[in-house]
């Protein structure tokens, strides 16, 4: 084989290795476990997972899954999905946003809120079901002062984490 079908044949394959991963890769806690006497921890694919309890008592303050969401030409940022001590479940995300569309296979799930610091939009069941099942990267609309800006998040791994932190069945 001449060299340079080779060098074509080993740009190709880097480019489908690419175009299967996933859309912003693991969050930082996947790549440096960490380590604690009163928080569980793990990976699912693209999603790290924890159980946080109260030191010493262990009694349970809050479960929650996260993954990185690509935020195209800002970068990415975490998406978290959380279980409060209380059984209430929320997406958070770390930025001031007004409204919140996610499309997930054609379904499409909207939220807004006030202006805040960090943005916590509601959970339904349809919706956990849907980011569980697809294999397709989530995506969103973001809207924040008059701006939209679009972003997408991995869901390899999402039914296994979401499962762990007892947001579905």
């Amino acid at each position: 084989m001449q060299p340079k079908a080779l060098s074509i044949i080993l740009l190709l394959m880097f480019l489908l290795l690419i175009s299967v991963g996933s859309v912003a890769g693991q969050p930082k806690q996947c790549q440096k476990p960490m380590h604690s006497d009163h928080i569980i921890y793990d990976c699912y694919g693209d999603w790290a997972v924890r159980h946080v309890f109260e030191r010493g008592v262990l009694t349970h303050k809050y479960s929650d899954a996260t993954t990185v969401m690509d935020v195209g030409w800002f970068g990415s940022t975490e998406f978290q999905i959380n279980r409060r001590q209380d059984g209430s479940i929320y997406y958070i995300i770390n930025s001031q946003i007004d409204r919140v569309e996610m499309i997930i296979e054609g379904q499409v799930f909207k939220a807004e809120q006030a202006p805040s610091a960090v943005f916590y939009g509601p959970v339904t069941d349809p919706m956990l079901e849907a980011i569980s099942e697809t294999n397709l990267p989530v995506k969103m609309l973001i809207y924040s002062e008059g701006k939209t800006i679009e972003a997408a998040f991995s869901a390899t791994g999402s039914s296994a984490a979401l499962r762990w932190i007892g947001a579905i069945d």
